[in-house]
């Protein structure tokens, strides 16, 4: 997680998600990372949440921890509008967004493009 990232920005940014801020003072949310977990874990499920900047705040604030999903790499659920508002660039990956693939993977893709033009890599 870039360290430089400014969590006041991140709750402010919220209300794009969530139509409201995350509750509470920056000084509440000591690990950043824990934050954007539990904000992309809202975000993800938001269409079953009535609330879910409440429900991200609350989670954090019972010490309920995000999915294993969403703290291994929480930025790659969350939409590009909110990544830049936090002041990261959507189309240039951090070091933790970056995947390596299995050369096979990258072999049989590269075939089935070959040999199916029509088809668009995934």
């Amino acid at each position: 997680m870039p360290a430089a990232l400014d969590v006041a920005r991140i709750l402010d940014a919220t209300r794009l998600l969530f139509g409201e801020r995350l509750h509470g003072p920056p000084s509440r949310y000591p690990d950043i990372g824990l934050l954007l977990a539990a904000i992309a874990e809202a975000y993800v499920r938001r269409q079953s949440l009535r609330k879910p900047a409440r429900v991200a705040y609350a989670n954090l604030k019972r010490g309920i921890d995000p999915g294993s999903e969403f703290l291994a790499n929480p930025l790659i659920h969350l939409p590009d509008n909110f990544l830049s508002a936090v002041g990261l660039s959507p189309t240039v990956p951090v070091p933790s967004q970056i995947h390596f693939f299995p050369s096979s993977l990258i072999i049989a893709v590269f075939v089935y493009s070959v040999l199916v033009p029509s088809a668009k890599a995934p």
